[in-house]
């Protein structure tokens, strides 16, 4: 005891706010002004960077395998201006502390920006702390994250609440990826729901009133925050836990949301008829979006699941817009459409009437098998691959180094892109030499990310198709270059 209190204990939790943006520019008829780079998904660290915001930065320990646009992100200091660390949390609803030793104190750990070209998003995490004789008031801790008061950088109002700045994002977005002189398309870069996670480790001690459990387990609920109703999820890890497994099972949810976001964004954008959009280029991209959706399992996580607690909280889109845009496909492509059908068919299709207070429960536990149980609750096992996000952020077993591209192969490469040289446009030209170094620096280094060559021979063969025969020689060896590294 000390002058007359008990020494309180301090609990700590991590926490992560994700602000979804969804880009349509690529799809649009016509110029955007947007900026080409960052090369997203692919940027070079180091040396691009996103416009008054930071720069790009690699991810600790690697690439997440077989996600794109999660190997590097944006350092995103200069889009919100986050409260000094040690910010105590004196106000949010239902939270009002006895005294300032009672608030909760928020310490800022990161802002950083992703992006696959398409989904874009905003990752705002903070760690928590708070005393024993706050965590009866502590009940619903993602309120918390999002009550935090946050400045934006380019505006002078005085700050707001971390939950309700998602549309100010996009807009800065917009503004910061388009070219100086360029109209902003403020209509084709949408503002996606945010979700919350919140993470508990039982071996830095047990709040009063909780109760140990083995392995790790994850709660899903909507929060309401200001006119949002938004998915909030808890995960809590016990000792001696796999903690592989566990963070591939949270980085897919993590990755899942901002790729539904993103189709319920272009079809808001669709419906609301006022933007030229290409027809082939949206028919590719809801092709490709509902492909993603339509996967059984991803990293071994069932997707049903997650997709039904998703279209509970909040929907894909109202039934009517649905039946529109079924029509629209009808007459467009019947593959597509039967992708669309099944996402809805994997949910609660056209039942639109949404819980109270719906939840999904998923336990990770050790053995070799994946198994769903009755009711709400999910059981996961086995090893996994991969951190995707976190205190640290770091990825673990990196067995994704390419097989070594041989001199050999670079100078069959260089020999056809020698030829294809003098056939081009001085812009195409310039792009072509660009794409070859780009692709030789990456090929000749002691890196085992394959972001980069990918990249660049992705961009070669961009160029060798678009000049139709001429490029068929550098665009076969690109390929055969790609597959005999594994990139394929």
């Amino acid at each position: 005891m000390s002058n007359g209190r008990w020494l309180s204990r301090i609990y700590r939790e991590f926490g992560v706010v994700q602000f979804p943006i969804v880009d349509l520019r690529v799809l649009a008829e016509g110029p955007t002004g947007r900026l080409r780079r960052p090369s997203w998904p692919d940027p070079i660290a180091g040396v691009e960077f996103v416009r008054g915001v930071g720069m790009v930065r690699d991810r600790p320990g690697g690439a997440i395998r077989d996600w794109s646009g999660e190997r590097a992100f944006c350092d995103a200091a200069g889009l919100l201006r986050l409260p000094e660390p040690h910010f105590r949390q004196a106000v949010r609803p239902g939270f009002r502390p006895l005294g300032p030793e009672d608030a909760i104190m928020m310490i800022p750990c990161y802002r950083r920006l992703y992006s696959d070209g398409l989904s874009t998003r905003v990752d705002v995490a903070f760690i928590s702390r708070w005393p024993d004789q706050t965590w009866r008031c502590a009940w619903r801790r993602d309120l918390d994250y999002l009550s935090v008061p946050v400045g934006l950088p380019w505006r002078d109002d005085g700050p707001l609440p971390l939950g309700a700045v998602s549309r100010q994002l996009a807009r800065r977005y917009a503004e910061i990826t388009t070219r100086h002189g360029s109209e902003v398309r403020y209509d084709l870069v949408e503002a996606g729901t945010p979700m919350v996670l919140t993470e508990w480790h039982t071996d830095k001690g047990l709040p009063p009133g909780a109760t140990q459990r083995d392995g790790v387990h994850f709660r899903c609920r909507p929060v309401r925050f200001g006119d949002q109703r938004m998915p909030s999820w808890g995960v809590t890890f016990s000792p001696h836990c796999d903690g592989n497994r566990a963070r591939q099972v949270r980085g897919n949810l993590w990755r899942l949301h901002t790729e539904r976001e993103s189709l319920r964004g272009a079809i808001r954008v669709w419906r609301r008829g006022d933007v030229a959009l290409d027809r082939q280029r949206l028919r590719d991209y809801l092709a490709e979006r509902l492909k993603i959706l339509n996967r059984e399992r991803r990293a071994g996580v069932e997707q049903v699941p997650l997709l039904d607690i998703a279209q509970r909280i909040e929907s894909l889109a109202p039934p009517d817009v649905i039946d529109d845009l079924r029509r629209e496909l009808r007459r467009e492509s019947l593959g597509v459409l039967r992708s669309l059908d099944r996402v809805i068919e994997k949910t609660i299709g056209y039942d639109y009437a949404v819980p109270v207070d719906p939840s999904l429960h998923i336990h990770v536990e050790h053995g070799g098998h994946i198994t769903m149980s009755a009711g709400d609750t999910y059981n996961v096992h086995g090893g996994a691959y991969g951190s995707t996000f976190g205190p640290h952020a770091q990825t673990h077993n990196r067995d994704f180094a390419i097989t070594p591209i041989s001199s050999e192969e670079l100078r069959s490469l260089a020999g056809h892109v020698s030829e294809l040289t003098g056939l081009l446009s001085g812009e195409q030209r310039q792009e072509l030499i660009q794409a070859h170094e780009d692709l030789e620096q990456a090929a000749s280094t002691d890196d085992r990310s394959p972001g980069r060559v990918r990249a660049a021979a992705e961009r070669l063969m961009r160029i060798a198709a678009a000049v139709g025969t001429a490029g068929a020689p550098l665009l076969e060896a690109v390929t055969k270059l790609l597959k005999a590294s594994g990139l394929t």
